[in-house]
């Protein structure tokens, strides 16, 4: 199951079952991520596929092997194409909604392009694959301007890229200079000048430390939100 809450009640707002049409269970999600106008789910799962959600109406209609990918909104189609031959780690869209960010176990970003083909329609190109990390890819944050990504990984090595605008395509950051007064629109990697890094805690419930997996913060960076290895997620104000 897909689980949706609301922040401010804690409430369950929503479980969407994970089957394709013959009724198969998918194997488990692995990294989901909103559209930044909160009307697609992006879901990643462990043999490398991902899904386009429709947040209102979710239906299972799969349009897997097609080029290019689309998704019609208004029918509450769901979009499944495969983005890696290994399970997806995180699922990042850039601020505008219109890249969206793979990062897989096997080391790589892929990116689409997200395109508005005609009224209700999404239509999702494969763009470029990033290739630079030596582990599974733990974070990948856009800055807010979309001209430049940061990625890190389970080896704990950060990186940067760099979109060129004239042939809109990507480069590794070699010079950091260059990102000294970026604005990142969303931060989520452990590694950076700007993260004290996640830190395992005590819990009463528990003899051994909690690890802690994955953490987000709000748009307004009032709260982070963390999963732990327990399978709980914490909601924190800061």
């Amino acid at each position: 199951f897909l689980r949706v809450w609301d922040m401010q009640t804690r409430a369950l707002i929503r479980a969407v079952h994970l089957t394709i049409p013959d009724g198969t269970n998918l194997g488990p999600a692995t990294a989901v991520c909103f559209s930044p106008d909160g009307d697609s789910l992006a879901v990643g799962f462990s043999d490398g596929d991902v899904w386009i959600l429709d947040v209102v109406a979710p239906a299972p209609v799969i349009a897997r092997d097609a080029e290019p990918f689309i998704r019609h909104r208004a029918s509450g189609e769901r979009l499944t194409f495969p983005a890696a031959m290994k399970a997806v780690s995180v699922i990042r869209y850039s601020s505008d909604g219109q890249m969206l960010a793979v990062g897989t176990h096997s080391s790589k970003i892929v990116l689409f392009i997200v395109e508005d083909a005609a009224k209700g329609f999404d239509v999702y190109l494969k763009h470029k694959v990033l290739s630079g990390h030596s582990g599974q890819i733990r974070s990948i944050d856009f800055s807010e301007d979309g001209k430049f990504i940061q990625s890190s990984d389970s080896e704990n090595a950060l990186l940067h890229w760099q979109l060129k605008p004239e042939d809109k395509s990507w480069s590794q950051v070699k010079d950091t200079n260059l990102i000294v007064d970026c604005v990142w629109s969303t931060w989520t990697s452990p590694l950076g000048w700007a993260a004290q890094g996640l830190h395992a805690t005590s819990d009463a419930d528990h003899t051994d430390s909690v690890a802690i997996h994955s953490a987000s913060t709000s748009r307004d960076g009032g709260e982070i939100l963390a999963g732990d290895s327990t399978g709980r997620l914490r909601l924190h104000r800061f």
